[in-house]
């Protein structure tokens, strides 16, 4: 990477190169960029350079000290750019428009948990958090690369959500490996064929009122012409947690309220409706563990999909605009 960057003359940004500080060339084959910036403000804000400079301070090396003889730093131009903003100008620099501001969000996040700068880290979670316009698959491909756990499991049932379509060519390539993508699409499997399963097989009623042909004949109709149509629905298929919900909350027609109390109560003994939660939790545990690079852990999701135990592993990145 550091011979491609150097066949493009690197020039010097038009505003982050302050004479007398430090020279840092970006690593980046297109756009090779000189910054000129104070040392002491990257070793009191991050822990990789602080231990960096330690280090120089005790050699001869020229490195930093002119164009010529640059610190490289192996991040694309606008990664570094978004992050000396953000040191230099502080969060003031938010560019503030929804597109601008995820590319600058991220190349802060990324450079800070390379680098890291805690206080940068922080603050681009706390922006990046209430966006409305990062995907779930996005979301947690950050999440996963950055360790940002309080991501992980809203993003992840989002992408398993059977109303929400499967991350799109490239973006499924670009944010996940392989298994990952094995790992989502079984969940979502697994949960379209629990929701078959109980909506086949509906909870008896067994009914003591006075009317309870008329009880059970309202809750057969009920079950398939009112939440079939529902449960199948091929664009916003109901779970079956919102099934649960909607039978308690509503008045069903025809059915008397002993008689729905009654097949509640055996629908909650079973808890079939809520099978589909455990999928899902078994299946976030299986990503997390392929992603941590934990052998056992990886071998068990494997097994699961029938993969061979050597397939290639989820890696941390090198930060990277992706």
């Amino acid at each position: 990477m550091l011979g491609d960057s150097m066949l493009i003359a690197a020039r010097r940004h038009p505003f982050f190169y302050y004479s007398g500080q430090t020279v840092m060339q970006t690593m980046d084959d297109k756009d090779p960029t000189l910054f000129c910036i104070n040392a002491h403000i990257l070793c009191t804000r991050t822990v990789f350079y602080k231990d960096m400079f330690e280090c120089l301070q005790t050699s001869t090396t020229l490195d930093g000290t002119s164009d010529e003889h640059p610190i490289y730093v192996p991040f694309q131009t606008k990664q570094f750019e978004a992050f000396v903003a953000y040191l230099y100008k502080g969060p003031d620099d938010w560019p503030g428009d929804q597109g601008r501001d995820l590319d600058f969000l991220r190349s802060i996040l990324q450079v800070s948990a390379f680098l890291d700068c805690d206080d940068g880290y922080r603050w681009a979670v706390k922006n990046l958090d209430p966006l409305p316009h990062m995907s779930p698959a996005l979301r947690l491909h950050l999440a996963s690369a950055y360790r940002v756990d309080g991501w992980v499991e809203p993003a992840f049932k989002a992408l398993v959500d059977l109303q929400n379509p499967l991350p799109s060519y490239p973006d499924a390539l670009e944010y996940f490996t392989l298994p990952d993508l094995a790992i989502i699409a079984h969940t979502r499997e697994n949960i379209r064929k629990s929701r078959q399963l109980w909506m086949l097989c509906p909870p008896p009623m067994h009914s003591i009122c006075k009317n309870s042909l008329k009880c059970q004949a309202a809750w057969t109709s009920t079950w398939w012409k009112g939440l079939g149509p529902r449960v199948f629905h091929p664009d916003t298929p109901m779970s079956g947690l919102q099934v649960q919900k909607l039978l308690e909350g509503d008045k069903i027609a025809g059915i008397c309220k002993e008689c729905k109390a009654n097949v509640l109560a055996r629908m909650a003994e079973k808890d079939a409706l809520r099978k589909e939660e455990l999928v899902v939790a078994e299946s976030l545990a299986q990503m997390q563990e392929l992603q941590m690079g934990c052998p056992f852990g990886a071998l068990k999701a494997f097994a699961a999909f029938g993969a061979p135990s050597n397939s290639p592993q989820s890696m941390p990145p090198v930060p990277s605009q992706v």
